[in-house]
């Protein structure tokens, strides 16, 4: 029995000799152990006296020198990669600590690049930087596409109906078109620059360009003293009277809420392209803003409406509507802009037009010139243009003060 018993005693303690069990020098009852949770991986895991990393350093063939080189060298790497990302972020302009789209008081923006850095743009002389909103709006192809069609608006019509008229004596301004109103859909982007062709001809080194804000989001009445990108080169600020309307306190500052604007940045590249030069003082506005306020809007910027000043409202009309619909509501708003009814004008809603106060303010401006007629260039709609009479439509006029 004695002898029984240390025999057994004997199998029990007995190595398990198993290669990976002697690889990594346990005992049977130490693997059984460990199998269970009850010993935990101590620095011997991977065999006497040797730690975890001198196993894995044992089993790679590699030295522990070799592993700290390769250490500090993909730390190197990430280093240089997140310096040269950087750069690369500065030097594409969506990175600069110069300016943070926000308003004038320095509390942040609220419209879509809120809270963005806006690119940075270097001056023609090279001697300073700042900041330009990103042209998000229309392409190269879709700006050309558009002035190649502009001939719309020069009396070839292509034979769809739309309604054209002329412009005797270039209307009824001495000095040639003081004000306007153009679409804000690329989709009646020959319209947009079928307008900007008739002025080509005027020297224009001002354009005050008035329009909704759509979001519905910041200020009752927003401006940017930031540049335009587009296709044909930077649109300038007029910063005489983008900084005059905010010390007035007709206005604020706002670069991003008027970057995600598109009834402004639409327009910008017709801009650029037929009138050059000529700088822009962007105006962006809520939709219930008095006929006050647009009054007195316009009466403030009456000193700057000198004859090489063009105001331009980029107004939309009747929304959502059958095309039937759609020229039903256009006849009769066109009676009431006739009428100079400005009254009517701020009772319609979207079934109509998008921005009454646009509109106000345009014509009240026009008053103080002496200007109380305008010429329809044209009126057309979205299903129209599609030739499709079940699509819901966005009607449009092209108006010449």
């Amino acid at each position: 029995m004695t002898a029984g018993l240390r025999g057994c005693h004997h199998q029990a303690g007995q190595r398990d000799m198993s290669p990976w069990a002697a690889a990594r020098g346990l005992s049977g009852g130490d693997s059984a152990r460990q199998s269970q949770g009850n010993v935990p991986v101590s620095k011997d895991t991977f065999g006497t006296g040797l730690s975890l990393g001198d196993g894995f350093h044992q089993l790679s063939g590699v030295t522990q020198e070799q592993s700290r080189v390769w250490l500090l060298l993909a730390v190197w790497l990430a280093l240089v990669a997140g310096v040269a990302l950087l750069v690369w972020l500065w030097t594409t302009g969506l990175v600069n600590p110069g300016h943070s789209g926000g308003t004038a008081n320095g509390q942040p923006g609220t419209g879509i690049y809120a809270g963005r850095w806006l690119p940075v743009h270097s001056t023609p002389s090279g001697q300073s930087v700042r900041t330009v909103h990103p042209d998000i709006f229309v392409d190269r192809a879709t700006l050309y596409w558009a002035v190649g069609r502009s001939t719309v608006l020069a009396g070839n019509s292509g034979g769809k109906g739309e309604r054209q008229g002329q412009l005797p004596g270039q209307g009824a301004s001495p000095w040639g078109i003081r004000g306007g109103v153009v679409p804000h859909h690329l989709l009646a982007g020959d319209l947009i620059a079928g307008f900007f062709a008739r002025v080509s001809g005027q020297d224009i080194k001002r354009v005050i360009l008035v329009g909704p804000n759509h979001p519905g989001q910041g200020a009752r009445v927003m401006v940017s003293s930031a540049g335009w990108a587009t296709a044909g080169g930077v649109v300038e600020p007029d910063l005489e009277v983008v900084r005059a309307l905010a010390r007035a306190g007709l206005a604020v500052e706002d670069d991003g809420m008027m970057a995600g604007e598109h009834s402004i940045g639409t327009i910008m590249p017709f801009i650029k392209h037929y009138l050059g030069q000529a700088r822009v003082v962007p105006v962006i506005l809520q939709s219930n803003i008095t006929l006050k306020e647009a009054g007195a809007l316009a009466a403030f910027l009456e000193p700057y409406l000198t004859p090489d000043t063009l105001l331009v409202a980029s107004v939309d009309f009747s929304h959502y509507l059958t095309r039937a619909e759609a020229e039903a509501r256009d006849a009769r708003i066109l009676q009431v802009m006739e009428g100079w009814d400005l009254g009517t004008l701020f009772t319609m809603g979207n079934d109509y037009l998008d921005s009454p106060p646009s509109l106000g303010v345009l014509f009240r401006a026009m008053e103080a010139l002496g200007i109380r007629q305008f010429t329809v260039l044209a009126n057309t709609n979205s299903g129209r243009i599609a030739q499709n009479d079940h699509m819901e439509t966005t009607s449009y006029f092209v108006l010449a003060f």
